[in-house]
Order: structure tokens, then C-alpha cells, then sequence
């Protein structure tokens, strides 16, 4: 279940995705919730006693979803009524190099024009755990059309991280920088613009995301629930937040 804001209140809405479906509930009661399952090809196919977990971005009032087992879906702000979705634009398209097109992605993000998608998996069943995607940069008020990272006249790119950390887990704002969780550490995502679009740093080693839904922003700084505590950092020194009888309640 997430929230989703807009510019205009009526326009605010819950997303509600289970196994097979997505659902719209908005905020004015005097909108129908509405079911925007795509209709074209098979279903959903995540499970989420298998630990597929839903995340959803929005990027100019524009509803992008992924659940990690299934090719990332797109509604667009435009569509009113909220149609069905559809596979988002450009995600599968194949590049110049043979059998690498992307497939699905465990978790997506907004950041900086671009959108940025990690833990990918690719055409074939080849997955890349430790991979970090990005699309094409945007206008304000558009959804991408190409991931394309052997097109040189885009900005779509990946950049694969050290396994020490483990699998990516997470994308998180923070400023105007992108937190990239893994496992057991993080990565600070850092806009440069020319040739290498993104600079990507270690942030720190200490403490890693529980899943895809472990973390949020909170005035300038990010709240990470892991496998042993909940902890909140500005980027580079995650300090603590749960006492002794809250970590043993959740984790032992």
C-alpha cells in the first residue's frame, strides 16, 4: 500500500497491489476505486509468501510499479480514469548488444529527471543482483522511452557494484543524492552529468535494508529497518533509533 500526491489533492490515490492485481483507491470518496491490472499478456506472477514484494515510483504524477518477477508496469498521469497499466516504455527494448535487453528489476526509484531501477535481471534468465539501472533523462512531465545503455545519443546506463555488500535492495532519496541499499551496506548515487551521467560511492558497510519496503526519508535523512535493528542516517553514519526491548520484539 503506498501514497501517491500529485499537484492537485483530488488527484492523490493509494495503490493497493497484491499477487495478480493493482488497484487505485483515491482519496476524494467521490471517486470509484478502479482495478488497472494490465489486461494484455499473462498476469502477475509474484508471490509474495516467495518474498516478491511489490514497489511503486512516481515520477510527474506518472504511476510506475515493479514487483521483481514481472516486466515493470507504467500508468501515465494523463490517462485519468487510470486504464489499465501497461510494460513500461522502452524497459525491454532490445539494444544493439545481442540478448542484453532488461527484463525485470526488484526496485525502482525517481531521481533527477532519470528513472533508476536496481537488482536487475535480463532476457534469458540472466540475473545481475548487483547491477544499478538507469533510463534516459526526461523532461519534467514525461515517463523515459528508452533504456537503452548502447545508444549513445541517450543517457541510459548501468553500473554493476562489489558483491562484499551483497544483492541491491533498496533505492532511497536523501537530498539530492539516491542511497542505494544492499544486504550489508550502501552506496551514495551522486549526479555528474558528461560522460559518466552517475558517480557511485560506498557509504557505509555496517548495516544493509531488510527488503525493498525497509527504508524511507525523513527530513533530510533515511529510516533503514535491516535484519538487526532500525537505524537512521544522513548518508555516511547510521546511528541507532529502536532500544534494547524494540530490536528484541522485531528480531529475536
Amino acid at each position: 500500500l503506498d501514497y501517491m500526491v500529485n499537484r492537485d489533492i483530488d488527484e492523490n490515490y493509494f495503490v493497493l497491489c497484491s499477487n495478480t492485481t493493482i488497484q487505485i483507491a483515491y482519496v476524494d470518496p467521490a471517486d470509484a476505486s478502479q482495478v488497472i491490472t494490465k489486461d494484455i499478456g499473462t498476469g502477475y506472477t509474484g508471490d509474495y509468501d516467495q518474498g516478491d514484494t511489490w514497489v511503486t515510483a512516481l515520477k510527474d504524477g506518472h504511476l510506475v510499479a515493479t514487483n521483481g518477477v514481472d516486466t515493470p508496469q507504467m500508468i501515465l498521469r494523463d490517462d485519468t480514469d487510470l486504464v489499465d497499466a501497461v510494460d513500461l516504455a522502452g524497459f525491454t527494448t532490445l539494444p544493439s548488444v545481442a540478448g542484453l535487453a532488461y527484463s525485470t528489476c526488484k526496485t525502482i526509484i525517481a531521481f533527477r529527471g532519470f528513472l533508476v531501477a536496481g537488482n536487475m535481471n535480463f532476457a534469458g534468465g540472466n540475473p545481475e543482483p548487483n547491477m544499478i539501472a538507469w533510463s534516459d533523462r526526461t523532461d519534467t512531465g514525461s515517463l523515459p522511452g528508452s533504456w537503452d545503455y548502447s545508444d549513445p545519443t541517450t543517457l541510459a546506463g548501468n553500473s554493476t557494484m562489489p558483491g562484499e555488500y551483497g544483492s541491491i535492495i533498496a533505492l532511497e532519496l536523501i537530498r539530492d543524492e539516491l542511497m542505494v541499499y544492499c544486504e550489508r551496506g550502501a552506496y551514495r548515487m551522486q549526479w555528474v552529468g558528461g560522460q559518466y551521467v552517475f558517480r557511485i560511492v560506498p557509504a557505509f558497510d555496517t548495516v544493509g535494508a531488510l527488503n525493498p519496503r525497509s527504508t524511507c526519508s525523513n527530513k533530510g535523512t533515511n529510516i533503514i529497518v535491516s535484519h538487526t535493528d532500525i537505524v537512521r542516517s544522513d548518508g555516511q553514519y547510521p546511528v541507532s533509533i529502536a532500544n534494547g526491548t524494540v530490536r528484541k520484539e522485531l528480531f529475536d
